[in-house]
């Protein structure tokens, strides 16, 4: 699944936006269970509040590389989060966009999590 912000472009990272949590999903059932990546995300770009938009979800989407870099490319800042056929749940948080070419992108602010544990790394 992958979540980005309703304000796309870098220098709108400053601003505050209303919470917003309508997304279906089997991973993360509401806001309460990813309140704990929403106050770290909060922390790492110095905002009150952000509004997250699904933009892709393998179980409504399609599990392709195709359909995903069709859906995630060129977003912005993006969370993205993904479960395991073992049921283990983890994820990252990049600014950065998703493009189709391997690209090494400097992030000062990315950050992966480990949603059972609630423990990130830096």
């Amino acid at each position: 699944m992958i979540l980005s912000f309703e304000n796309k472009s870098k220098k709108d990272l400053n601003k505050n936006v209303e919470i917003s949590f309508d997304i279906k999903s089997n991973i993360i059932p509401n806001f309460k269970d990813i309140k704990f990546i929403y106050d770290e995300i909060c922390k790492h770009l110095k905002k009150k509040e952000i509004k997250f938009i699904q933009r892709f979800n393998a179980s409504k989407d399609g599990d392709s590389a195709k359909k995903f870099h069709e859906k995630c490319d060129n977003i912005g800042p993006n969370i993205s989060i993904v479960k395991t056929k073992d049921n283990l749940i983890f994820g990252g948080f990049t600014v950065n966009n998703w493009s189709p070419q391997d690209m090494v992108k400097k992030d000062d602010l990315a950050f992966l999590f480990n949603y059972q544990t609630k423990k990130f790394i830096t």
